[in-house]
């Protein structure tokens, strides 16, 4: 049995010392599994046909695809050739997987305006020439200068052979909180793959629709998605290497957004305090607390893949900065090191980024843009990279000019209220209250130390312990008390809101509360400043956009900016937690008491809260079968009244893929009229003198035949009001109304009904 252990040890210090060979035949396996799999190999040989080959050799191809997917081709650039450029192994990986992500993205773009038809073999070759190209060079620089690393064979003490602990090997890579933080990432990827038929909302069928239309038609439908049509590339190359099933990427592809959002996040927490156990705390709020992030990363949506890619292009910007923001002032060469690597890598992400979602790309570049404008103006040495932010905006106004990702500012044209005097007022308005800020900021940018240590002690600037003992803490405790009585009161008496919503609020402000003051006393250290500075620039951006809201009746796009400062309110969370721990406040039986119930009270509301509104964003197979009934039993183009997102299940299930049309958009296949206009579900909006006089005058212009989706609860967003809803009077009417006969009709087992008329 000793020798046995001893052999193994021998074999697992081995292939250690052999790694990079070890990663390069695994490379070579994956991308031989996907090419069988793409020439249909499979079925070539009749292996369907014997069915535990068959889930074999699918298993295979998925694990194959994940591998592919994570790692090529950009893991020899950082783990070989830039072997030595400062980054710690996650920081490698996390740099890997976003660059593979752009690759992916640019290659399809340049590949369709070159003329190439955009098939899973395009995709497998440009992959295969990129990654041995790569693998080449570094064959070929290791052969000139005679320093191997790909080939080299580490020397192993054989001593170790009977020392060696796998389980100690592991432990001392992955440390026990580490295991868990993956485990309750993964249990949270679980709930959301099994918690909805499909997936959540409506917005993923438009996305797995271009998927659809990339795989059948061989093009990019750049008109179908403001010209922005990332997401769904990367959900073709998925579909192309693997084989899954399209409709089922945007359930699965939580294991993807989530664990990499942590990735990015955790190094970011590393960067800012390096101490595992605080990222991996920041890590696990982030990812479940009712705060927005988690919202945006379990859905098939654009702007959370960009989220994760300008996350990552902070990071590195932080990273740069660091070394910038000692008490001496940098030197050129201090400035200058490594910045190509950097640069190229910055760029290459924010390219993709805006082909992705230009709208959120643009919002964090112009933060950024603030940010490193203040330390340029500062010191132009340790803000010099703001002059690559600057480039990055001229790059997405050559992308604007010429059509690409620029249809995204749409909004601006179709508010309700005229912007010429506001927006002259705004402006200077703005500028002026700007340029105070920067000149106040600037001056308080020190570089010194220790004096966030004299802060937190009461010995400098004694009023921030003043204000923390008296008011910050019982300011929390009294929002927990007060708004629990207020809203047990007035909710019995006027509100009627559930439960769950009154604690998610709850639990916001009190995050919020702390994240705020978090980054006001964090800002006393030199790395911190920049999160006071990124706190400003959203805390008037989220101010404009909800006036925005108010001023053109539409109250929902300060909630989009809201769910991209969650990763700002986090850090500055754990910046108060870790003040907590620099003046050995943690240990306090009362500070336990309150960290531990804030994280209870967060995981029980956030978790219930969602439990009980999933219904209300995720459709079923009854709302769902009636789209592909309709596919299959109708070939004419017709009038289709929907709810808003339910047009693009249309899209999906019906658009003539066969036909190969590369001119038809697929909001032309039927005319979508959304259900908001006049509130067209509701009965008494579809008469006027005359039963079913709305309807009728429809169905006279357009010449065809109307039919309406009436749902139960449908989205409205007049004003305030965000769902309306048919109560069991107003489906009686629909099935009595004369004027309608209905068509198809699905009810589930608990009574509930999807019907769809016809206007007679």
């Amino acid at each position: 049995m000793v020798d046995l252990q001893i052999k193994f040890n021998e074999i697992a210090l081995k292939l250690e010392s052999r790694d990079q060979v070890f990663l390069f035949l695994i490379s070579l396996l994956t991308l031989l599994a996907v090419f069988c799999h793409i020439i249909k190999l499979n079925i070539l040989i009749g292996i369907p046909e014997i069915g535990i080959l068959e889930f074999l050799f699918q298993i295979i191809i998925i694990l194959s695809t994940i591998y592919i997917i994570i790692f090529l081709p950009s893991y020899p650039v950082f783990f070989i050739i830039f072997k030595n450029s400062g980054f710690s192994s996650l920081e490698k990986l996390n740099l890997t997987i976003i660059i593979n992500l752009s690759f992916y993205i640019l290659s399809a773009y340049i590949g369709f305006f070159m003329g190439a038809p955009i098939t899973a073999m395009f995709f497998f070759l440009t992959l295969l020439i990129i990654y041995l190209s790569i693998v080449s060079y570094i064959i070929l620089q290791e052969f000139r200068t005679n320093k191997y690393r790909f080939f080299r064979l580490k020397e192993v003490d054989k001593t170790k052979f009977e020392k060696f602990s796998f389980p100690k090997y592991v432990k001392r890579i992955l440390s026990t909180n580490g295991f868990l933080l993956i485990l309750f990432l993964l249990l949270i990827c679980i709930l959301n793959v099994v918690r909805f038929t499909y997936f959540f909302g409506t917005d993923p069928w438009l996305h797995i629709f271009i998927i659809k239309l990339i795989v059948r038609m061989r093009y990019l439908p750049l008109e179908e998605y403001y010209g922005s049509v990332g997401l769904p590339i990367f959900g073709a190359v998925i579909h192309f290497f693997s084989g899954v099933d399209i409709i089922l990427i945007p359930k699965w592809f939580v294991f993807y957004t989530i664990l990499v959002s942590a990735l990015v996040f955790y190094n970011i927490l590393m960067k800012v305090f390096n101490n595992q156990s605080l990222a991996i705390f920041g890590v696990f709020i982030i990812e479940f607390a009712g705060l927005g992030f988690a919202y945006m990363m379990y859905q098939f949506w654009p702007s959370h893949l960009v989220i994760i890619q300008s996350l990552t292009i902070f990071f590195l910007l932080y990273d740069r900065l660091l070394n910038f923001l000692q008490e001496e002032r940098p030197t050129k060469e201090e400035v200058f090191s490594k910045i190509w690597l950097y640069y190229i890598i910055i760029t290459l992400i924010f390219i993709t980024a805006i082909l992705t979602h230009a709208l959120t790309s643009i919002i964090f570049l112009i933060s950024f843009i603030w940010i490193f404008f203040i330390y340029f103006v500062k010191d132009y040495r340790r803000g010099f990279d703001f002059i690559l932010l600057l480039l990055l905006g001229g790059i997405y106004l050559t992308f604007y000019v010429f059509g690409l990702s620029s249809e995204h500012f749409f909004f601006l044209d179709n508010s309700s209220f005229s912007f010429s005097f506001l927006l002259i007022f705004a402006f200077i308005g703005t500028s002026i209250i700007g340029i105070i800020i920067i000149w106040k900021i600037k001056n308080t940018l020190l570089f010194t130390k220790g004096r966030f240590k004299l802060v937190i002690m009461g010995k400098k600037y004694s009023y921030y312990k003043t204000i923390e003992d008296k008011i910050i803490i019982p300011l929390a405790l009294s929002i927990v008390g007060g708004l629990t009585i207020f809203f047990t009161i007035g909710n019995v008496i006027w509100f009627n809101l559930p439960l769950t919503i009154i604690f998610a609020g709850m639990e916001l402000m009190l995050f919020v509360a702390f994240g705020i003051w978090g980054i006001l006393i964090f800002q006393k250290k030199p790395r911190g400043k920049l999160f006071f500075i990124w706190a400003i620039f959203f805390l008037f951006f989220f101010s404009a956009v909800f006036l925005f809201d108010v001023l053109s009746t539409n109250s929902k796009y300060w909630a989009r900016v809201f769910f991209i400062m969650p990763p700002l309110l986090v850090i500055g969370f754990i910046s108060y937690v870790y003040k907590l721990i620099r003046t050995n406040s943690i240990t306090k039986r009362r500070t336990k008491y309150f960290i531990s119930f804030l994280i209870i009270f967060s995981l029980s509301t956030s978790y219930t809260h969602e439990f009980f509104t999933v219904q209300y964003v995720s459709l079923n197979k009854r709302q769902v079968g009636g789209a592909i009934w309709y596919s299959k039993h109708t070939e004419d183009k017709n009038v289709i009244i929907t709810e808003f997102g339910f047009n693009y299940m249309f899209m999906y299930y019906d658009y003539p893929y066969s036909e190969g049309d590369t001119d038809l958009r697929g909001r032309h296949i039927h005319k979508f009229i959304d259900a908001r206009e006049d509130d067209l579900f509701q009965p008494e909006e579809q008469t006027d003198e005359v039963d079913g006089d709305e309807l009728k005058e429809i169905k006279e212009e357009e010449e065809t035949d109307v039919v309406l989706t009436p749902d139960d609860q449908y989205y409205k967003n007049d004003g305030w009001d965000t769902y309306g809803y048919l109560d069991e009077e107003d489906k009686e009417e629909y099935y009595e109304a004369h004027y309608l006969n209905r068509i198809y009709s699905a009810r589930s087992e608990d009574g509930e009904e999807n019907a769809y008329y016809w206007v007679v």
